[in-house]
């Protein structure tokens, strides 16, 4: 019985989690900050590396964003008829391979992150009463629930 109880509360904190998810909207020109594992949250001396959201070179049809590595996070493609689960983005690597990488929870620093394959994280949102965070991403970035 307990086994039954920890396994629906845990389906239902999962289906609330992804519900509060502050996804990339499909519009250009929202930048989000990129760091390395090592850099820490809020490093305000070297300038930090952004990426912003623009229509892509390699196919006009999609939106996306590129990281300092040279790999794209694919936020929206207007002929793509695949529904990904929300917060989930198609990333292309720098040697072409493509492979689904989805936004999580980073609890340390109260963020939601994007962790590419070589290990760059993407900041999508942070929440504005995190200890040493601050809301990073560009743009309307209130949760699926808050836009109504």
């Amino acid at each position: 019985m307990e086994l039954l109880h920890a396994a629906v509360c845990a389906l239902i904190l999962t289906c609330v989690t992804c519900q509060d998810l502050h996804v990339i909207d499909t519009k250009p020109g929202q930048c989000f900050r990129v760091h390395t594992p090592d850099q820490p949250v809020l490093n305000l001396n070297p300038p930090e590396a952004r990426a912003c959201t623009q229509w892509l070179r390699e196919n006009k049809n999609c939106l996306g964003l590129r990281t300092q590595n040279g790999e794209v996070v694919v936020v929206f493609c207007k002929d793509d008829q695949k529904r990904r689960r929300a917060g989930c983005y198609k990333l292309i690597n720098k040697d072409k391979r493509e492979e689904v990488v989805c936004q999580k929870l980073n609890r340390q620093q109260g963020c939601e992150v994007i962790t590419t394959r070589s290990n760059l994280t993407v900041v999508v949102h942070c929440q504005p009463l995190a200890r040493g965070a601050s809301n990073v991403g560009g743009g309307d970035n209130r949760s699926r629930k808050q836009k109504g």
